[in-house]
C-alpha cells in the first residue's frame, strides 16, 4: 500500500475538521514548510483541555494544569478575579515535550489522573509572603559554605520579579 504524501494528510485533517478554503491554505504551509501539525487528534484534546468549572470560583478543572484556562483567585467581598492563562491546545500538541508526555500517556493505556486539578491562585498577600520567605531563605543559602554558582542568578531573578 502506497503511503499518503504530506499533501494527502493534510487535506485529509482539514476535511475532518471542515476547514474553509482559506484555511486549508493556511494550514497547508503550516504543515509542510513550518512543519506545524493545526489538528491535534481528539484524545489529545481530552487529555490536555479543561473538562469542566468549579462551581464556587469558576475556575477551569480538569485537563492538563498548563492548558489555556480560567484561574480564580480570592478577591475582595468574598468574590474572585479571574484570568485566562496557558498553552493553547495546537501549541501544546507541536510541542515536543507535551507531545512525547501524551504518547508516553496513551502507551500507558489511558491512566487515569488522579485528582483532578482546579486552577486556584493563592491569594496576593500569600504570594507576596511567599516570595519573601523564598527570598530570605535563597539569601541564606547565599552567604553560607554551600553556596553554588547558580545561586544568585536566582535571587537577583526572584527579587526582580
Amino acid at each position: 500500500m502506497k503511503r499518503p504524501s504530506p499533501e494527502d494528510i493534510i487535506a485529509k485533517l482539514c476535511d475532518e475538521a471542515g476547514c474553509s478554503k482559506e484555511q486549508r491554505k493556511d494550514h497547508y504551509q503550516m504543515f509542510l514548510k513550518h512543519h506545524f501539525h493545526p489538528h491535534p487528534p481528539k484524545d489529545f484534546l481530552l487529555w490536555w483541555e479543561p473538562t469542566g468549572k468549579d462551581p464556587k470560583s469558576g475556575a477551569s478543572t480538569g485537563g492538563h494544569p498548563e492548558a489555556f484556562r480560567v484561574w480564580a483567585r480570592p478577591g475582595g467581598a468574598g468574590g474572585f478575579e479571574r484570568r485566562s492563562f496557558g498553552i493553547p491546545a495546537v501549541k501544546a500538541w507541536n510541542i515536543k515535550f507535551y507531545h512525547d508526555l501524551f504518547l508516553e500517556w496513551k502507551r500507558l493505556g489511558y491512566p487515569e489522573r488522579g485528582e483532578e486539578f482546579v486552577s486556584l491562585a493563592a491569594p496576593l498577600d500569600r504570594q507576596k509572603e511567599f516570595k519573601k520567605d523564598l527570598v530570605r531563605t535563597l539569601h541564606a543559602m547565599f552567604q553560607s559554605d554551600r553556596q553554588t554558582p547558580m545561586v544568585r542568578p536566582l535571587i537577583n531573578a526572584i527579587k526582580e520579579f
